[in-house]
């Protein structure tokens, strides 16, 4: 918008195409028939997927942030963004991207709790990276590369410890979050936003 050429007609042509392509769809909640049978305000779930590409930004080198809240299937609550600082391992740059997924987590939390709809457990947070998840779950443990982000790596352990939120491991072919930190193909692009609308459900 700042400084348009020629060579952003091709960009916005794309994204045209894609709304026109993409205009009947919408976000679909569907409550499990479980939770239908006997309905409280309990439960309703949260649950969330976070990721982070690895210094995809070709002038800064940041890295690429995506995180996205589901409830009753369909989203509720999602970013995509460059992250603030230039990371030094993929390993950091989703360890980054799961300390600002927390704080979104909690800040839902609140909400939910203030419309008489409290999560009665941690908020399970899915991330696909098995380092991350291990260091999650290891105070004490010597993460190598990841000493610089210390802070970070306390306050995700912290808040599992307080069972605000839980992580667990799910692969990157399953990982909704995918879609918002890299340009993807085109089946699983539209397998993975029709999983975020509430269309379809992944495997764990």
């Amino acid at each position: 918008m700042a400084d348009p050429g020629p060579k952003h007609v091709p960009v916005v042509k794309a994204i045209l195409k894609y709304l026109r392509g993409s205009s009947h769809m919408g976000l679909k909640y569907t409550a499990p028939s479980e939770i239908m049978d006997t309905f409280t305000a309990e439960s309703l779930i949260i649950e969330a997927h976070c990721d982070a590409s690895f210094g995809d930004d070709p002038d800064t080198r940041r890295s690429t942030q995506g995180f996205v809240a589901k409830l009753c299937g369909g989203a509720v609550g999602w970013f995509s963004q460059g992250q603030k600082s230039t990371s030094l391992s993929t390993a950091e740059a989703e360890l980054i991207a799961l300390a600002d997924a927390i704080k979104e987590i909690i800040y839902m939390r609140q909400a939910m709790a203030f419309f008489n709809a409290p999560q009665t457990g941690p908020t399970i947070i899915y991330e696909d990276n098995q380092a991350v998840v291990s260091t999650a779950h290891n105070p004490g443990q010597n993460h190598g590369k990841l000493k610089h982000v210390a802070i970070r790596t306390h306050r995700v352990q912290e808040e599992i410890r307080l069972e605000t939120v839980d992580v667990l491991y799910k692969r990157t072919t399953e990982m909704e979050a995918d879609i918002l930190t890299k340009a993807l193909g085109k089946k699983q692009f539209k397998r993975l936003a029709l999983a975020i609308l509430g269309y379809e459900s992944l495997k764990s």
